[in-house]
């Protein structure tokens, strides 16, 4: 099921979903607004030189959650903030996702959390009301 045939990707966003093991199950982007959007974020991991560290990330099932870092790094940059470090370190081993700095600041430690549509869905938490 990959995107339909009228939306037009560019060239990263086309490397990610011919890569990706979600293809067939997932017509993403499934519109041009959302490939228009999805290639600027990726062209930005590029000019970070984060592309290639993100693309088997972003062609796995983890597809979310790394868009989701991606566009946060997008959207702090775009606002002025500088990103010195992708994948800080504030415990021993465990990397975070973005260290960004606001001018002269102290780093600002960035953990970036995402839900997706199948996020903790279940049937028992819906209140069946009775019938009319």
């Amino acid at each position: 099921m990959p995107p339909p045939d009228n939306v037009k990707l560019g060239p990263r966003t086309r490397a990610i979903v011919d890569g990706a093991v979600w293809r067939e199950k997932h017509p993403f982007p499934a519109h041009q607004a959302w490939a228009d959007e999805i290639e600027k974020v990726l062209a930005f991991l590029e000019s970070q030189d984060q592309f290639t560290r993100f693309q088997s990330r972003l062609c796995a099932w983890e597809r979310d959650g790394a868009m989701a870092e991606a566009r946060a790094g997008f959207y702090f940059h775009r606002n002025g903030f500088r990103i010195p470090r992708w994948e800080p370190f504030a415990v021993a081993g465990i990397p975070g996702d973005i260290e960004i700095r606001w001018r002269n600041t102290e780093p600002i430690f960035i953990e970036v959390k995402c839900l997706s549509w199948e996020g903790e869905l279940d049937v028992s938490d819906h209140v069946k009301l009775p019938p009319l």
